[in-house]
């Protein structure tokens, strides 16, 4: 295998990795979504609603960060295994 072929496996396997997490990270959302959601179905006092509501918008911000951040590695790394395949040809 030549240096290339390593590099474009590496980075195959980096990418990998990163689409677990953002599989994590859209599990997390989800369930913060689902939690805000809960809270406005299962409160009967405004105090209960506004915890619920505030926990579940911390979630949800950074379930989007953490998407935001990933998603960026993953167009990042999908770019440098085109150059490779460019350089390769």
């Amino acid at each position: 295998m030549d240096k290339g072929q390593l590099k474009k496996n590496k980075l195959d396997l980096e990418y990998q990795k990163y689409l677990q997490m953002i599989n994590g990270v859209l599990i997390f959302a989800t369930t913060g979504l689902l939690g805000f959601i809960g809270s406005f179905v299962l409160t009967d006092s405004p105090k209960k609603l506004l915890i619920g509501t505030f926990a579940s918008f911390i979630v949800i911000i950074c379930s989007v960060l953490f998407y935001k951040r990933i998603n960026y590695h993953l167009a990042n790394i999908s770019n440098q295994i085109l150059h490779i395949g460019e350089e390769t040809k």
